[in-house]
């Protein structure tokens, strides 16, 4: 067992987002892996989508608030670009990062580092 402390809820919230992010924009007959690994100190906690991956020039913007990758009217996802940035934030409140790696036409990994609860 590995421990991190932290407020439970808003650590859901984080996770939740992540995994709400992974099976909204790949086409519905993919998978979605989580997966949790401890590298040392650390819990890391990966979400990985099939979907089309986001173009390195979009990367900047993707974990700022109200960013939209794809911001106009077409668009096929709805939302107000406030998920991630506020995944990023709780995982920073938890002395942890969120980050995420992304090749277009393969998908995406986005993943939340939290450290490890000292016994």
């Amino acid at each position: 067992p590995v421990l991190v402390r932290g407020d439970a809820k808003r650590l859901k919230q984080a996770i939740r987002q992540l995994l709400s992010n992974a099976v909204q924009f790949p086409p519905s007959d993919t998978e979605v892996c989580l997966r949790l690994t401890l590298q040392n100190a650390s819990l890391r906690i990966a979400v990985e989508d099939q979907g089309p991956g986001i173009d390195k020039a979009d990367h900047a913007q993707v974990l700022t608030p109200f960013a939209q990758v794809d911001s106009s009217d077409t668009r096929a996802h709805r939302g107000i670009g406030l998920g991630l940035a506020l995944a990023k934030r709780i995982a920073q409140n938890h002395g942890g990062s969120l980050g995420f790696d992304s090749t277009p036409g393969k998908g995406s990994v986005f993943y939340i580092t939290l450290p490890v609860a000292r016994s």
